[in-house]
């Protein structure tokens, strides 16, 4: 009878540690996949960013460009008001 109940609990014993380090293994693997799924997401929008981040640094390039041309100056220019040397100024009144 000694050696029965003794035996039981041994079992129990065993059991028991199992089911902690089941419980253990679960809680840390549910950790790891939901920081997982966080670092995800996050570099999801990295990529976004970065791709958005690359668009704005082509269309800043493009205007760079055109800034560089001299009738984009001389534009600017005329709808300040100026006029190239020689020029007389055409004044048209609306009625």
């Amino acid at each position: 009878m000694r050696r029965l109940r003794r035996k039981r609990e041994r079992n129990f014993g065993l059991i028991l540690v199992g089911l902690l380090v089941l419980i253990f293994l679960a809680f840390t693997n549910l950790k790891a996949f939901f920081q997982n799924k966080k670092l995800k997401k996050e570099v999801d929008e990295s990529l976004k960013k970065l791709e958005m981040l690359k668009m704005q640094k082509e269309r800043l390039e493009k205007e760079l460009e055109k800034g560089k041309k001299e009738s984009f100056w001389e534009e600017k220019a005329r709808e300040q008001g100026y006029q190239k040397e020689g020029e007389e100024p055409m004044i048209i009144k609306i009625k």
